[in-house]
């Protein structure tokens, strides 16, 4: 059978990949789950043109998702290139939409990342505000196209989704969690309790797991708000946000991840509160996070998935 890598193209970075002796894993998983898996009939037609010649790294992020939401064992539905990148119909007839985006380092944070790879292990700050504004800015764009070309071909009771990743080439770039939810949450730094009477903590006291941070402020000084998913009155017609670090793919990409495992692999969905609820049928193979509603209101909660991607247990 054909390789989707026989044929050339003119982006480089999938002419290293497509020529690297260091890549056969990644070009049989590309070729699997695109042809064999039968993947390509969820993706735009013009997706091999895209891959070769304009945007490598969003077009795996693309090929990840499709194979992550086909393995829901949910009604995978072809949208045949127009308007949202993929649909997902449950149960009850509604439709769950999502809009793909892979956020990528500004110049800012490329010359952080180049800086670092030049000091010979030299010590520096990691740029998590940075990073966390990247993610912020491409989910607010993000947002603006679908409210204003994608919602009228939607049901009432649909939901919609934007799914994101950060997995770069950059150096010094941190693609974990931990700095995407302060893209999309009032959260800072989490929060570390420690019992000082040498006694456990009483798990019934309500304590925050992060600092409160509604806001990050840019170089410039002005302040953006990263209250994205909570409250989440901005973009309502957002239902929540999909992010995964990709460990998996950026092990054979032989890029950066925070760690590898399944934390650090699976999606993970955050419920907009200002949105519609996003049903169980869908969430139940992903990570869950919510807010607990109680006194601290800077306290998230995250739900292991319930069921095995691929099954129905």
């Amino acid at each position: 059978m054909p390789s989707i890598w026989d044929t050339s193209g003119k982006d480089a970075t999938y002419e290293h990949y497509r020529t690297s002796r260091n890549a056969t894993d990644l070009r049989k998983w590309v070729d699997d789950a695109y042809t064999r898996q039968g993947l390509s009939q969820y993706l735009d037609s013009k997706y091999l043109h895209a891959l070769r010649n304009e945007d490598f790294y969003g077009r795996l992020w693309e090929l990840e998702l499709a194979e992550w939401l086909r393995n829901t064992s949910l009604k995978l539905i072809p949208t045949g290139g127009k308007g949202f990148d993929f649909c997902i119909e449950l149960s009850d007839g509604r439709k769950v939409w999502i809009e793909a985006v892979l956020s990528r380092p500004d110049a800012g944070l490329n010359e952080i990342g180049k800086r670092a790879l030049a000091s010979n292990g030299a010590l520096y700050d990691t740029p998590v505000n940075q990073t966390a504004l990247r993610y912020t800015t491409n989910l607010a764009a993000k947002a603006e196209k679908i409210h204003q070309k994608y919602l009228s071909g939607i049901g009432k009771d649909d939901i919609v989704l934007i799914a994101i990743s950060g997995f770069t080439p950059a150096a010094a770039v941190p693609t974990s969690r931990d700095v995407f939810e302060r893209s999309i949450m009032p959260v800072g730094s989490p929060v570390v309790h420690f019992s000082l009477d040498g006694k456990p903590l009483d798990s019934n006291v309500d304590r925050p797991t992060h600092e409160l941070q509604p806001e990050i402020t840019k170089s410039s000084g002005a302040l953006v708000n990263t209250e994205f998913v909570y409250p989440g009155t901005e973009y309502p017609f957002i239902d929540g946000v999909m992010f995964s670090e990709c460990s998996n793919l950026q092990q054979l990409l032989g890029t950066f991840s925070s760690s590898f495992n399944d934390d650090t692999n699976t999606p993970h969905i955050y419920q907009n509160y200002s949105g519609k609820t996003i049903p169980e049928e869908f969430r139940d193979t992903f990570y869950y996070h919510e807010w607990v509603q109680g006194s601290t209101m800077n306290k998230l909660e995250m739900r292991d998935p319930k069921r095995q991607p691929g099954t129905d247990k």
